[in-house]
């Protein structure tokens, strides 16, 4: 009956665990004055970014920002239907609050 219990990390676990081990790594390089190795470092980690960047599929991003896009514009047509008629209905009691101001004068 030996049963035996994996210990599974997760997700935010090993970010948080990779972005301390870069920072070590960094903050060791920079207080040795390994600029060299620094600037080796900061280009290929820009080449990655660019290849993750290149290889991404924006087409499907595009598709989703215009489903949102339409969304946004169905509900602010709403939003100006909405106040336009609080506008007409200000107006109407305006409109009535003068018109019984001036029997009010008389």
């Amino acid at each position: 009956m030996n049963q035996e219990k994996r210990v599974r990390i997760g997700r935010n676990t090993k970010a948080i665990f990779w972005l301390a081990g870069v920072v070590g790594v960094l903050g060791i390089l920079i207080y040795f004055e390994q600029i060299a190795i620094l600037y080796i470092l900061s280009t290929l980690a820009m080449i990655v970014f660019l290849l993750i960047v290149a290889y991404a599929d924006l087409e499907d991003v595009e598709m989703e920002a215009d489903k949102s896009t339409k969304h946004v514009k169905d509900s602010s047509e709403k939003i100006d239907d909405k106040s336009k008629e609080q506008e007409s209905a200000n107006r109407i009691a305006v409109s009535e609050f003068n018109v019984s101001d001036r029997d009010h004068e008389m």
